[in-house]
């Protein structure tokens, strides 16, 4: 136990969220107003169509959130006695695809509306940093050739079981992927047209 406190003190559990990367978005958003200002013809009627909307989103995945986790692993042999642990720091993106957003046009007279409807965030990228990791070696006999590889698997399981257990991590991408996405959109609808209201679902 003093050695597991002691791994510890030099690594913390809790995730941090280190960025929020929303300039791809806003790029993509502006790039969505020239197209839509190039094909918006004089005379026009004022109506959105979903196909112009679809048209400004058509890139794969939008990372909405990145974390940083701080953790420590444990090896043990088959009596449950523990070998050795070991610290690492692993590294998690979540976003959303953006091949998923739904668009919805409501040319209703008294309160016409774009409804965006999002998809559920979803992991996009993880990692183990391998040369973060330190050891607490309990037995010296796990000091072995193959032992970074092992306790590299094991730190790969470890931050595997935390990413499926953190419900926060994919609430917050969510959030983000909601602000980011109505920033994408909100510039060039309300400058071409002003009456529609912008709606996130």
């Amino acid at each position: 136990m003093k050695a597991l406190d002691a791994a510890k003190r030099i690594i913390k559990i809790k995730p941090i969220v280190i960025s929020i990367c929303i300039i791809g978005a806003l790029i993509v958003g502006y790039f969505g107003y020239q197209y839509v200002s190039s094909h918006q013809k004089e005379g026009m009627v004022s109506a959105i169509s979903e196909s112009s909307l679809e048209k400004v989103i058509e890139i794969s995945e939008l990372p909405t959130i990145e974390y940083t986790y701080n953790s420590v692993a444990k090896k043990e042999d088959s009596n449950g006695n523990v070998l050795y642990y070991v610290a690492y720091k692993g590294f998690v993106t979540a976003g959303i695809e953006f091949s998923k957003i739904d668009p919805e046009v409501v040319n209703d007279e008294e309160n016409p509306q774009v409804i965006i409807h999002l998809p559920e965030a979803t992991i996009q990228d993880w990692r183990v940093d391998m040369g973060s990791m330190e050891y607490i070696f309990q037995n010296e006999r796990a000091k072995t050739e193959t032992v970074s590889q092992e306790a590299y698997k094991l730190c790969k399981a470890d931050l595997k079981n935390r990413i499926n257990s953190e419900n926060e991590l994919f609430v917050m991408a969510k959030e983000n992927a909601q602000a980011a996405v109505k920033g994408l959109y909100e510039p060039w609808i309300h400058q071409l047209y002003p009456e529609y209201t912008i709606v996130m679902d």
